[in-house]
């Protein structure tokens, strides 16, 4: 009888080891479902005025809110919702940026966006790391809700901060919402 026992006890100790982790997750509020006349967590940039950034109850992916950027007029500056985080930074893994998102969009569109900063970092500047689907994937047009997702492979041993950006670029019109919005590490 002790020897199956610490066979068994064996076979789950290394079929254990050999689990892929489960995620972090590291955005709080990502669904935009808590807050009070806004949502926890989460600062906008409005383009000075160019364009309505709300916190909608319709449409959603899920939950009962959603994260929304219009305008119908072509503006040189950008719009954006945002969430830092300045603990648990993993460093040394891969950090994946993940949202839904539903758009009737004409021009550039939007884009997902991933900043890592150090310690001289400051809000103009790049950060030490910063990738977004801008180039990699064209998020325009009229489309339904689709996932779309962004990695930096390896974050900065440097990074002090991580910042994550939902952008309305520059000289576009329409309107897009975001929702369950997400960035994990394994």
């Amino acid at each position: 009888m002790k020897a199956s026992t610490i066979t068994i006890l064996v076979v789950f100790l290394i079929g254990g080891s050999c689990k892929e982790m489960d995620p972090v997750e590291l955005i709080f509020n990502g669904g935009g479902e808590l807050g009070f006349g806004f949502p926890s967590a989460w600062d906008y940039h409005d383009g000075w005025g160019a364009y309505k950034v709300t916190w909608e109850n319709q449409p959603c992916h899920s939950g009962s809110r959603s994260f929304h950027i219009s305008t119908n007029v072509q503006s040189p500056d950008s719009s954006f919702w945002a969430q830092q985080r300045c603990r648990d930074i993993p460093r040394g893994k891969a950090l994946t940026l993940k949202a839904m998102v539903k758009g009737n969009l004409v021009g550039p569109g939007i884009r997902l966006a991933i900043r890592c900063d150090d310690a001289s970092s400051s809000l103009i500047s790049p950060g030490v790391q910063f990738i977004s689907t801008e180039g990699s994937s064209s998020i325009t047009g009229t489309f339904d809700w689709t996932e779309y997702s962004v990695q930096i492979a390896e974050v900065s041993p440097a990074a002090t901060c991580t910042w994550i950006f939902l952008v309305y670029l520059p000289n576009t019109t329409g309107e897009v919402y975001f929702d369950d919005v997400s960035l994990v590490h394994y």
